[in-house]
């Protein structure tokens, strides 16, 4: 799979696996985390009660206080065909 191609109408602006780790807003304070079906829907990780979780809602998705714990939560949490990705928290 070649993820160094951009497509911005598929792919929010982030981190698509370890082929993008550090290539966007490395200096951000938070980060969000997902994963990208090839359907092309997102869902975003969030916490429940204390538990890793989904969220079809960006609004709801956890932050993370670093692009590499919120690599770690997307890769954990994906399953299937998903394809994890992680980028900078929008204010």
């Amino acid at each position: 799979m070649n993820d160094t191609t951009t497509n911005p109408s598929q792919e929010p602006a982030g981190c698509t696996g370890e082929a993008r780790v550090g290539e966007f807003a490395s200096s951000a304070d938070l980060w969000v985390a997902g994963v990208r079906y090839p359907s092309g829907t997102e869902i975003w990780c969030a916490h429940r009660g204390g538990a890793a979780a989904w969220t079809p809602d960006r609004k709801l998705a956890a932050k993370y206080p670093s692009e590499s714990i919120a690599a770690m939560a997307a890769r954990h949490l994906t399953e299937g065909e998903a394809v994890p990705f992680w980028t900078a928290d929008e204010p």
